[in-house]
């Protein structure tokens, strides 16, 4: 009945094989048809689908382009894989602003792994100053949230006292 959502999770479960025999190519005509009325989850997976070749030959340009509509609709998932493009250079040239912007937005939602991309940005100054304090405190919203990436790196900062007081117990 031409319904995004439901087209959304239909190609999900046909690309994890999910009640249905794994079919990547049936998965990506489903997401495609969300994808073009503008349903952002399917955008988003479509993109996935050009920037990984599931189902249709890999084109990280197309993946960025699908990212790109549902970042621009706010959402978080597609915002973070956007900012993850332009933190490699897959898709489009690299550029660690670009890269921290998307990521910040997809972080102000919430969406953990993009708080541990910021993390990961703060600790190393990439598009930013490095300031191992901010990265504590994106690790720490992540880490709440039971990213164990996030978890594991703010424990690291707590053995070595970088950014937090250090703390063995903490760690």
């Amino acid at each position: 009945q031409n319904d995004p959502q439901a087209q959304t999770f239909l190609g999900v479960l046909f690309s994890g094989g999910f009640g249905v025999e794994k079919d990547d190519k049936e998965a990506f005509k489903w997401v495609q048809k969300a994808a073009e009325q503008n349903h952002p989850h399917g955008q988003t997976n479509l993109g996935w689908a050009y920037a990984y070749g599931r189902g249709v030959e890999k084109d990280e340009k197309q993946a960025v382009k699908w990212y790109r509509k549902a970042a621009e609709q706010n959402y978080p998932r597609a915002q973070s894989f956007l900012g993850s493009m332009y933190a490699r250079g897959r898709g489009v040239e690299k550029d660690d602003q670009e890269a921290v912007k998307w990521h910040l937005k997809a972080a102000e939602q919430n969406y953990p792994p993009a708080q541990f991309a910021l993390g990961l940005r703060y600790a190393n100054g990439q598009g930013v100053g490095k300031d191992e304090r901010k990265a504590a405190e994106w690790y720490r919203k992540a880490a709440d949230q039971k990213y164990s990436k996030a978890q594991n790196n703010l424990g690291v900062l707590y053995a070595y006292g970088r950014g937090v007081e250090k703390s063995e117990k903490e760690a």
